[in-house]
């Protein structure tokens, strides 16, 4: 037994012994020999029994998680982001996983009773398990397919503006053990384009993008490869630069780079 939990069984020994002590002596069962003393060890009782009341209060403050629905999630949880660069222009994306308990229970208060509701500035899909940023919810229509929850051909949440970019959420299954490069390695093979891909490992991610040149279309793929339930989950945004102005861009550059699964 380590020294910091000696102390502490020792504190709770004397807490018990001033508590019996104090119980028989206010019963009458037992008193002791001077009157002052039983009513100083009934104060010593208070104060002990306030020092534990304000410690427990402290600890649970301590450990609980406080998440604001009106400033991006992704920010309040991670301390950083990941920057890239894409072209002549630069895009951020975040870790793609939250796995804290405290957190992720934090995070499923704030989800709506409908995965078509903005929480704030946030979209958090508790039955799919994943949350984005729209930092102005009201320039984009969101549709729910609850197919895609078993389909990963149909998008679970659709987003689209009204110049006609989109951006789609989807989950597919994957074989136990499959890792975020073998993922990717594998979907590059029937890619008639090759995206550019940057990963981050520890948290199963890959950022993805890719350029067609015939049309000049293009798309923000991002993917978090949930470990847990083998389950790999995807946002790709879709647009062309000569119909979206650069406000609906960098939108959905924001939109894909903040989406993060919630792991349960």
């Amino acid at each position: 037994m380590d020294p910091l939990q000696v102390i502490i069984w020792i504190c709770v020994a004397v807490f018990a012994l001033t508590a019996l002590l104090s119980l028989l002596n206010l019963t009458g069962i037992y008193k002791l020999p001077d009157p002052k003393h039983g009513e100083m060890l009934f104060k010593v009782l208070i104060v002990e029994i306030a020092v534990i009341a304000v410690a427990a209060f402290g600890n649970v403050m301590k450990n609980s998680t406080k998440i604001s629905e009106s400033k991006p999630i992704t920010g309040q949880v991670f301390s950083g982001e990941k920057a890239i660069a894409t072209g002549d222009s630069g895009v951020t994306f975040t870790p793609g996983i939250i796995a804290d308990e405290k957190t992720v229970a934090a995070i499923n208060k704030l989800a709506p009773e409908t995965p078509t509701t903005y929480s704030g500035s946030n979209f958090i899909n508790r039955e799919a398990g994943f949350l984005l940023t729209v930092e102005h919810p009201e320039l984009w229509q969101v549709t729910y397919n609850p197919a895609g929850m078993t389909n990963s051909a149909i998008a679970v949440n659709t987003f689209t503006s009204q110049d006609g970019a989109y951006l789609t959420v989807g989950i597919e299954n994957v074989a136990p053990g499959t890792t975020i490069e073998q993922y990717v390695s594998d979907k590059n093979q029937y890619m008639p384009v090759k995206p550019q891909v940057w990963y981050d490992l520890p948290s199963n991610t890959a950022f993805l993008v890719l350029t067609n040149p015939s049309n000049m279309g293009e798309s923000y793929m991002k993917l978090v490869l949930n470990t847990r339930n083998s389950r790999l989950y995807y946002a790709i945004a879709n647009y062309n630069r000569n119909f979206s102005p650069p406000a609906t861009l960098a939108m959905l550059s924001s939109m894909v780079g903040s989406f993060t699964v919630i792991a349960e």
